[in-house]
């Protein structure tokens, strides 16, 4: 169980920290709730029921710098490029629900490298892969951005290039 002040990573809502556990009256009935703040979204919160063990499984505990450095070091997580836009974002777009970060972070590397590419040839990345990176960016970005350090848009050529 986490705890008031914990940093967690839920979701789309990226990294937050846990303002508080509240006592809420929801449809008539009392539960406890996990009060989170989004660190990149001031403005929001999220409410999560503790006794909800679906929608708590989605709360992670933030990885460590030693952690996301391995994540980086790791080239043995490896993606092939689907040439097929189509197959593409059927594989791609498994692998983000498949939550796992090493592949996010695997799509996220080829498809920045894919981008550079593109560009240096005067073309665009196609609309599919960019949204794809989007949001690979998103899992992946707030989470190593608060670790590391970095400025959130700049986690994308900080992953290609280490």
């Amino acid at each position: 169980m986490f705890k008031e002040k914990d940093t967690v990573v839920y979701g789309a809502s990226g990294v937050c920290e846990i303002s508080e556990l509240r006592e809420m009256k929801v449809g008539g009935k009392s539960a406890t709730y996990y009060v989170l703040r989004p660190l990149n979204n001031a403005g929001s919160t999220v409410f999560v029921p503790v006794d909800n063990p679906t929608l708590t499984a989605k709360m992670q505990k933030v990885m460590s710098r030693d952690e996301a450095s391995s994540m980086l070091d790791d080239k043995t997580q490896y993606l092939d490029w689907v040439e097929e836009r189509k197959l593409r974002a059927e594989k791609y777009s498994a692998v983000i629900s498949g939550g796992d970060k090493r592949e996010i972070l695997c799509m996220l590397r080829m498809l920045y490298g894919e981008k550079l590419r593109a560009e240096s040839q005067g073309k665009k990345q196609y609309i599919t892969d960019k949204r794809l990176m989007t949001i690979a960016e998103k899992i992946v970005g707030d989470e190593f951005s608060y670790v590391m350090d970095l400025p959130r848009e700049g986690v994308a050529r900080y992953v290609y290039e280490h």
